[in-house]
């Protein structure tokens, strides 16, 4: 179950440091 949780979060915190540079 944390890998369900793990991998949209971890999506979402590379999409945002991607937005950011």
């Amino acid at each position: 179950m944390e890998s369900l949780l793990t991998l949209p979060l971890a999506g979402e915190a590379r999409v945002r440091i991607l937005q950011i540079t």
